[in-house]
This record gives C-alpha cells, sequence and structure tokens, in this order.
C-alpha cells in the first residue's frame, strides 16, 4: 500500500491508518483538523520518543459549537506531519484542553 501524502503537509502509512479506522474510528484524514485549531496543546511523547522526537497533538476537528477532541500521535519529518495514530482525546487530555481555553478567555 505504501505512504499516503495529504495536503502536501500529511503524510501516513495506508495501512495503519486502516487499522486505526477500525480500532479507534478516527480517519487520518479528520485527524488532520487538529492543527488549524488554534487552541490545539501540543506534548512531548517521552514512552514513543526513541528513535526520533514524537509528539502527541490534542485539538477540535469540528470547531467550537459541536466539537469532537481528537489526539494525533505525530512526528515532524522532512517537512511533513507524520501521522502515526489518531483517536478520541482521553479526559485528562480534554481537561488540558479545556484549562489552556478558559486561561485565554480571562
Amino acid at each position: 500500500m505504501g505512504d499516503v501524502v495529504y495536503k502536501d503537509k500529511f503524510i501516513w502509512d495506508a495501512q495503519k491508518a486502516e487499522l486505526n479506522l477500525k480500532k479507534h474510528r478516527v480517519r487520518f484524514e479528520t485527524a488532520a483538523a487538529v492543527f488549524s485549531d488554534p487552541f490545539l496543546i501540543e506534548e512531548y511523547d517521552r514512552e514513543n520518543s526513541t528513535s526520533e522526537d514524537r509528539f502527541n497533538v490534542t485539538g477540535s476537528v469540528t470547531g467550537l459549537a459541536s466539537h469532537v477532541l481528537v489526539t494525533v500521535s505525530v512526528t515532524y519529518r522532512g517537512g511533513f506531519i507524520r501521522v502515526f495514530s489518531a483517536r478520541r482525546a482521553e479526559a485528562v487530555e480534554a481537561g488540558d484542553y479545556y484549562d489552556q481555553f478558559r486561561q485565554y478567555l480571562r
């Protein structure tokens, strides 16, 4: 299958994207929208940064009115954002996101 390049900015393994969709019910194309969220949170992923720096990026994929928070695991490589996985944000991640958003509103 090989790699998929999306919007000249994102790249991922096609087979991994299919497995991710089955497991987490989140498409990588949808997850890419996280990077358009001005309130996204990016955290260094110490556990998975063995051979390269990896990050978990949490943000909204549908806007403020009726949003869904997604966490995307990525690395920045060769001018691309390489996506490894995408899932709905966990409670702690969502809490951090909303705390940061509330800080902005003050």
